[in-house]
């Protein structure tokens, strides 16, 4: 899928600004002209670069490391949050999916709790 959506891409010519903003959600990287309707990829790294663009992409990595930094000096949180973001570039629906999104605002929470918890305690 991601190797075709490239060739799809890479055929219309595509300018710098759709690169850097992507074309939205229903678009993503099919051809306007021709659109088959909504699709997707099945990886969120993926269909966030071409919905979004590389701005977008860089907002969802920097989430992601933000979340994994804050959750560090806890292992169990750690690791289920590194196992939804292995699901979120795998197999994807994390992001776009209203279950999995919400876990991935829990661990953020927790860490934000666990950061204040470490700065009060010092």
């Amino acid at each position: 899928y991601v190797t075709n959506a490239f060739e799809t891409l890479s055929a219309q010519n595509v300018s710098a600004l759709r690169w850097l903003f992507g074309k939205g959600s229903y678009f993503s990287f099919q051809n306007p002209t021709v659109s088959k309707g909504y699709d997707t990829l099945e990886t969120d790294p993926f269909d966030i670069l071409f919905m979004y663009g590389i701005y977008g992409f860089s907002i969802y990595v920097a989430i992601l490391l933000i979340t994994v930094r804050m959750n560090f000096s806890r292992p169990y949180i750690l690791l289920g949050l590194v196992l939804l973001i292995v699901h979120s570039i795998v197999a994807g629906h994390v992001i776009f999916n209203g279950m999995s999104v919400t876990l991935l605002a829990a661990f953020m929470a927790l860490g934000r709790v666990s950061l204040n918890n470490y700065a009060q305690a010092k």
